[in-house]
């Protein structure tokens, strides 16, 4: 399987992101969306990420960008309607400059 080297993805932001609504089944309202990262031409995300791992200068960097761009690019952050949640790596959880950009951002 090839893949866009993860450096150039990072660089170019050549991502996007989908957002799956998570449904409350009692009233079958819309409580949250889910925020899931593409790669053009890339079919298995996990993957991907797995590639930046291997490539040893990128997962943290893949990750933290995806998460600041799918917070950014969240349609409905304007309006508050819904939550949203992140999928984010225990090991960028771990690091000292997330907790960081935590207290500064939150």
């Amino acid at each position: 399987m090839t893949f866009i080297p993860v450096r150039s993805v990072i660089d170019k932001q050549l991502f996007e992101h989908v957002y799956q609504p998570l449904w409350n089944l009692m009233n079958w309202s819309i409580f949250g969306y889910e925020s899931l990262l593409r790669v053009n031409g890339v079919k298995n995300i996990e993957q991907f990420f797995q590639k930046a791992r291997e490539e040893g200068c990128c997962l943290y960097e893949l990750d933290l960008i995806s998460l600041e761009s799918s917070i950014s690019q969240f349609p409905f952050l304007e309006q508050k309607r819904g939550l949203l949640f992140v999928n984010v790596y225990p090991s960028t959880i771990s690091r000292r400059e997330f907790a960081q950009l935590l207290k500064k951002n939150g």
